[in-house]
């Protein structure tokens, strides 16, 4: 059995190779070449370059797609990665903050644009039809989008101090339903 161990020098070195990633324009693209990531698509421990991402997903597909988790699993789990299931979409995982900093930063690859699962209003270029849209209400313990709007409007009512917006994200999804928040910005000290 080989065991690996990561040095503290190698850590370092990989922190400057991710801040060189976000900071050094110059380089920035020949240094994205060597990332490398998991994805929905792929089996678990399995890593994949963002070449490798664009040469597997269908040429009409604009952006590059990935989500921020602790790990694969919960990633995995993900409300956020449900709708890129349904499309047949690929998300690449990122699993720590500097990750995330460094997809935010790079913002584009090959002329793709690297686009956060999380963000609200994406367009993945799925159609539910209404008899798909009653099955997943009635899936969902009966939740009509009636109901998720009466929510919407209780939740806004109850915090209107806190709260300029509310509304639902996507649709409904298999295991919940996700919540868009519009902060009010009076101070900073305003917290939900």
């Amino acid at each position: 059995m080989l065991i690996c161990t990561i040095t503290d020098s190698q850590i370092l070195a990989l922190l400057w190779f991710q801040e060189g990633i976000a900071q050094d324009f110059e380089f920035q693209d020949k240094l994205a070449k060597l990332l490398y990531f998991e994805s929905s698509k792929m089996d678990a421990g399995a890593l994949t370059s963002l070449d490798e991402y664009i040469s597997r997903i269908p040429a009409e597909q604009k952006d590059i797609y990935y989500l921020c988790a602790p790990t694969r699993e919960l990633a995995m789990e993900s409300p956020y990665l449900e709708a890129f299931k349904r499309a047949d979409k690929e998300v690449i995982f990122v699993y720590s903050a500097i990750d995330d900093f460094v997809m935010t930063n790079l913002k584009t690859f090959e002329g793709r644009n690297l686009i956060s699962a999380e963000k609200s209003n994406l367009d993945l270029g799925e159609e539910s039809t209404d008899e798909e849209k009653k099955k997943d209400e009635s899936e969902l313990g009966g939740l009509s989008s009636d109901s998720a709007n009466q929510l919407c409007a209780w939740i806004q009512l109850t915090l209107k101090d806190k709260l300029a917006k509310v509304r639902t994200k996507c649709g409904f999804f298999e295991k919940s339903l996700i919540f868009d928040f519009c902060f009010s910005c009076i101070s900073g000290k305003n917290y939900l």
